[in-house]
């Protein structure tokens, strides 16, 4: 009988253990994310410019989803028409896995005779990231990748009346973010061994205790 509550007692501090080391250690059972920012500032609205990014490290965890988002600023150098115009301009940003974005700016000028630096919102009209969680394999390792930026807009004048538009810069900042289940630490690791390992001494103090 002594035995066998000591082999019962052996499983249940074995088991505790293992329960205190997943459950004692913050944010092992907790997605986790990493955020990587780069500056995209160009003197123009059309253009393609690569930014590089450096890869998910493999040894944090299992990559469960990449974000992309762009958020920043279209600046109208100057303008002048007679009744106003539209505007419409796009930053796009292409990454491996088919991870895209594409955030507008609208700008409707009416009866405007003429302006100077117009600075338009980019995320007026998409702010949110756009995400991934499959095709993610270009994401990971321990090198660099590319996400290819690029801009483009479209000026239309109200009427057949007289129009001069001048294009300005644009400034970006491009965020992408790794969102991850973190490997166990290991201090975890070596609770977990230990409540193992506890076991045979148990069972083995038990037996003698039994003998007596």
């Amino acid at each position: 009988m002594a035995t066998n509550t000591l082999s019962s007692r052996a499983v249940l501090v074995g088991c505790a253990s293992l329960l205190a080391a997943l459950v004692a250690q913050p944010g092992v059972a907790l997605a986790q994310k990493i955020s990587s920012q780069k500056g995209l500032t160009t003197a123009q609205f059309a253009f393609t410019q690569p930014l590089e990014f450096d890869q998910f490290d493999p040894a944090l965890g299992v990559l469960e989803s990449v974000n992309l988002l762009v958020e920043g600023t279209f600046t109208i150098a100057s303008f002048s028409s007679v009744d106003g115009f539209t505007f419409n301009g796009a930053v796009h940003g292409a990454g491996p896995g088919g991870l895209g974005d594409n955030t507008s700016a609208f700008f409707l000028g009416s009866q405007q005779s003429s302006g100077t630096n117009f600075i338009l919102p980019l995320n007026e009209v998409n702010g949110s990231p756009s995400t991934i969680s499959t095709n993610m394999g270009a994401y990971v390792g321990l090198g660099t990748f590319d996400i290819t930026m690029t801009g483009d807009y479209s000026v239309q004048p109200f009427g057949n009346q007289f129009f001069l538009f001048q294009p300005g810069a644009t400034d970006a900042t491009v965020t992408l973010t790794y969102n991850f289940t973190p490997v166990p630490e290991p201090t975890t690791i070596v609770l977990a061994c230990v409540g193992f390992l506890a076991l045979p001494f148990f069972r083995r103090f038990g037996r003698r205790l039994h003998a007596r």
